[in-house]
């Protein structure tokens, strides 16, 4: 129905928003050469040397995202400390930089809203969450910091939304029990952590509404999955399903699901019921019969965005 079909195409628009996060905001990335720095409201100074950066972060009036990634020799304090008009800033990546401690003058930018810290496998989490829960941050990107727990005081943040713990190994129970105090956690990224089964502490997180779950060992989905009352969006391409978990289907509002490159060769049956409210499927790179792709593209034909590429 074009109803549907519309309301499809929204939640595509946003999934791909929250994909992209910080990288879509605001205008063209400067560097320390630009010469309009006035009016420039991104700086990208990764990989750069101490030295250049203390020299001429200063002339930079007016920014909003700043990229101080892959400088492990920085003085971030001192930093962070030179940019003029803090309160303008609401991007920050400090990805691959090494970080034992956040700094503390990160304070300064009350108005942050997204803060990355990849590849900091050192850093202090519960020195980091005392600090950004005096901030607005929305957007926490963790990945790849070799973590397989989180403490408790992760439940500060009180205004994160989007939580991208990619290219770790979250398993422990207690740390979805932490997270379930988000009241306004809406997306979790859970991409590479190694999940042979997922955590059944996962299931108790009903507000979320993205659940990324790609380049995981998974082979099956437990029915508890449909405890999560809220989820539009899974993506659960890169397991080891050999056919689509029947758990999906029983996911109440679950509108979109993307499950490609799997070893998937069948579909169950309850696809073709009114149990199942998935409006749109991708499967593309599986293991599908061309007699089964036919059969299914005749089913789903009035309704759904279907790719069996």
């Amino acid at each position: 129905m074009k109803t549907n079909k519309t309301y499809l195409y929204f939640l595509i628009c946003v999934m791909f928003t929250s994909c992209q996060t910080y990288q879509t905001f605001y205008k063209e990335t400067a560097t320390l050469n630009s010469l309009t720095q006035e009016h420039d409201q991104r700086l990208d100074v990764s990989n750069s040397k101490p030295v250049n950066i203390e020299n001429k972060i200063t002339k930079f009036t007016n920014l909003r995202y700043l990229n101080l990634s892959n400088s492990p020799n920085l003085n971030l304090e001192n930093i962070l400390t030179l940019i003029p008009n803090p309160l303008k800033l609401r991007v920050l990546i400090m990805d691959g930089n090494n970080l034992k401690k956040l700094p503390i003058n990160i304070k300064r930018f009350v108005n942050l809203k997204q803060i990355s810290l990849n590849r900091n496998p050192y850093l202090d989490l519960n020195h980091t969450f005392n600090i950004l829960s005096n901030l607005p941050i929305i957007f926490l990107n963790l990945q790849d910091n070799l973590l397989n727990k989180l403490p408790a005081n992760i439940a500060k943040l009180k205004k994160l939304e989007d939580f991208n713990l990619t290219g770790n190994s979250i398993k422990h129970n207690q740390t979805f029990t932490y997270l379930n105090k988000l009241p306004n956690l809406k997306s979790l990224w859970l991409n590479r952590n190694k999940l042979k089964k997922l955590p059944k502490g996962l299931f108790t997180l009903e507000k979320i509404k993205n659940l990324y779950l790609e380049h995981n060992q998974l082979k099956s989905i437990s029915l508890e999955i449909s405890k999560l009352k809220n989820v539009w969006i899974i993506h659960a391409g890169h397991n080891n399903f050999t056919e689509l978990p029947k758990a999906f289907a029983t996911v109440p509002k679950l509108l979109l699901l993307h499950i490609n490159n799997c070893k998937i060769s069948s579909i169950p049956e309850i696809y073709a019921t009114k149990t199942s409210h998935i409006m749109g499927l991708i499967l593309d790179n599986n293991y599908l019969h061309l007699t089964t792709k036919r059969r299914w593209k005749k089913i789903f034909r009035s309704n759904f965005l279907l790719s069996m590429e």
